[in-house]
């Protein structure tokens, strides 16, 4: 384990943690702010910005409405040796929505 500091919000954390119980807070931090984004006004305004036209409008709303209830589903996360990322930091497979991370 190693100590690190963690921010969450406004809050920031120094302890012995496993990479696990950082994902785990990660993940729910990502789901708490993603919640409030889907309730801000300026949520379509955001996903326009972000995206120009390139978006289905309902298919957005349905995001915002499933984030809103906490409905937040994550791809997976595999860690791997940089070799066999041939030299990435990261990647994602859409076929198994998998995020790849480097050792």
């Amino acid at each position: 384990m190693n100590s690190v500091n963690l921010l969450f919000g406004n809050k920031t954390i120094n302890q012995s943690v496993s990479f696990s119980q950082i994902l785990s807070q990660s993940l729910e931090s990502v789901s708490y702010s993603l919640q409030e984004f889907a309730t801000s006004p300026e949520f379509m305004e955001k996903i326009r910005l972000a995206f120009g036209d390139s978006f289905v409008t309902g298919t957005a709303l349905n995001l915002a409405q499933d984030w809103q209830k906490g409905s937040i589903t994550f791809p997976s996360l595999e860690i791997l040796t940089a070799t066999t990322l041939n030299g990435a930091y990261a990647g994602y497979a859409s076929g198994t929505n998998t995020i790849y991370l480097s050792e």
